[in-house]
């Protein structure tokens, strides 16, 4: 049997540190508290409009032409994304008139010559049929294209554009 017996300072020691220990714990969770508690700093951004786009989309198929004929006209700010010519000859103008002047007016075998040394001009010739792709054509106010037969009219296989008006 143990004779000991605490004494009660012992034992008022003990329960005074307890109490330290709790009150040092609630001064940690109020500390905590304060922190998990401060007002959050939030930023309002400005509205950003975003301007709908319409899209330019077109076509001729299977169409001969003898003299100058225009296949595209847009006015407003846009781009062509991408414009395709297919025809059964090389022997064609195209002009492309960007705002405020041409950037193309060449015929077929000029932009064939010069198209590997520009991003964004590809010509083709397989089996008799002639390809041009001329892509990223931004304006801001006028798009026209337009083709002309050089020597006898030619046959527009296929022509297709696309793009968008902002």
């Amino acid at each position: 049997m143990d004779n000991t017996r605490k004494t009660p300072k012992k034992e008022g020691e003990v329960m005074k540190k307890s109490l330290i220990d709790v009150a040092l714990q609630l001064i940690a969770a109020k500390q905590v508290a304060k922190e998990i508690a401060k007002p959050i700093t939030v930023e309002v951004l400005p509205e950003v409009k975003i301007k709908p786009t319409q899209p330019i989309l077109g076509s001729i198929e299977t169409t001969t032409i003898n003299k100058i004929t225009r296949l595209i006209h847009q006015t407003g700010s846009g781009k062509i994304d991408e414009l395709k010519i297919v025809t059964d000859s090389p022997n064609y103008k195209i002009g492309i008139w960007v705002d405020d002047g041409y950037i193309v007016k060449d015929t077929y075998t000029d932009l064939q010559t010069f198209a590997p040394y520009y991003q964004g001009i590809d010509t083709h010739e397989e089996n008799g049929t002639y390809y041009l792709a001329i892509v990223n054509l931004p304006f801001k106010y006028l798009f026209e294209t337009w083709v002309e037969p050089t020597d006898s009219p030619i046959t527009i296989n296929h022509a297709i554009w696309r793009g968008e008006k902002t």
